[in-house]
């Protein structure tokens, strides 16, 4: 009987581990809206806000990120579980072109695995990933999950909507728009 509460537990806590994590990347990934995710004007640095997840952060689900004319610098978190037998690239698109500026943090078993950082106000040539959009690319390592704090400075508002690709299908999903974009003028 012993054997089986254990068993229960741990099946529970493991349900629970794979759950938590939003979005999952699978062998049929393709694009994945982050609409579920974590928001404060607390933290005071990456690792502040990676390690001290406490009462003061809003979740948002569903939906993205609009904290319409805030001005104050906002803090977001949300996890990536790569099932991936690999590590895999994807890319994190930020959908307003506008923001001032990204940071983007990814962190791994506490470690910080990248920094990167985007906005309006770096130029093209200072960006790692030369795009008119905001575009970071992500390392996950194989069979993990992985946390992303990202801190985002805006003169004009809080519209932060969030999309991770896989390469190719970016790729083509911009093919399709600069195609649909050259026959309509």
């Amino acid at each position: 009987m012993t054997c089986a509460k254990a068993f229960l537990s741990l099946l529970m806590l493991f349900c629970t581990f794979c759950s938590i994590a939003n979005p999952v990347i699978t062998e049929s990934f393709e694009s994945i809206k982050v609409d579920t995710l974590s928001y404060s004007f607390s933290p005071t640095s990456p690792q502040n806000a990676y390690k001290n997840r406490s009462n003061d952060w809003q979740k948002i689900a569903k939906k993205p990120l609009n904290l319409r004319f805030e001005q104050r610098p906002v803090w977001l978190f949300f996890t990536i579980r790569n099932t991936l037998e690999v590590s895999t690239s994807p890319l994190l698109s930020f959908d307003n072109p506008l923001l001032n500026e990204v940071q983007v943090y990814l962190f791994y078993d506490s470690k910080l695995l990248s920094h990167t950082q985007l906005g309006d106000s770096f130029a093209l040539a200072q960006r790692t990933l030369k795009s008119e959009s905001l575009l970071a690319k992500l390392t996950l390592p194989a069979n993990s999950v992985s946390t992303v704090i990202i801190k985002v400075n805006n003169t004009a508002g809080l519209r932060v909507p969030i999309t991770l690709w896989q390469h190719d299908a970016y790729l083509l999903h911009k093919t399709k728009f600069n195609s649909l974009s050259i026959h309509l003028t």
